[in-house]
């Protein structure tokens, strides 16, 4: 699942046209977590990140999950 979230949490900076250094000067999360956030190289999100992540998209981590996974399955259907 973390790997889906990355991908949805990608989709969201790029439809904000935010690059990993905004998020990190918005956030004061390091760019690099945002990195291993979007790749599932990092697969738990830490109490910091999800309270990044409501700052910028106004989700919490329950809509996140829900969103993410049916990000996923539009994902896999056009494929």
């Amino acid at each position: 699942m973390s790997s889906v979230i990355g991908k949805y949490l990608r989709e969201l900076r790029y439809r904000h046209g935010w690059t990993q250094a905004d998020l990190e000067r918005m956030t004061n999360v390091k760019y690099q977590r945002w990195s291993s956030i979007e790749t599932g190289i990092r697969p738990r999100l830490s109490e910091n990140d999800i309270v990044a992540i409501y700052k910028l998209y106004g989700i919490d981590y329950s809509t996140l999950i829900k969103e993410a996974a049916e990000f996923d399955m539009k994902q896999s259907s056009n494929n």
